[in-house]
């Protein structure tokens, strides 16, 4: 599989993602490809893995707004283990949409 369907891939699991989990998980997964594209020196594909990234925080954000303000509170604390700067990025983010 090559990066390009890799990237399709990723984009496409993040429209299907409907717990702030899978989003958190497709997330630090970009995050971590993004460092080692970032040390092979693959700019492109540094700046790929940084895009869904991006769009992972806005799903995220996407998806908290959605909640009831109680469970997204929970979420906040526990469950989703997200740091609050990436919840602040993710809530504007998914407002700036």
């Amino acid at each position: 599989m090559n990066y390009l369907t890799k990237y399709h891939a990723a984009r496409a699991a993040l429209e299907k993602a409907h717990t702030v989990d899978e989003v958190k998980d497709i997330r630090n997964r970009a995050e971590a490809l993004r460092v080692y594209l970032k040390q092979a020196a693959d700019v492109d594909m540094q700046n790929w893995a940084a895009e869904i990234r991006i769009r992972a925080e806005r799903r995220a954000g996407e998806l908290l707004r959605e909640m009831p303000k109680q469970q997204a509170a929970a979420m906040d604390i526990s469950a989703a283990e997200l740091t609050r700067q990436i919840l602040d990025k993710a809530l504007r983010r998914s407002a700036k949409k």
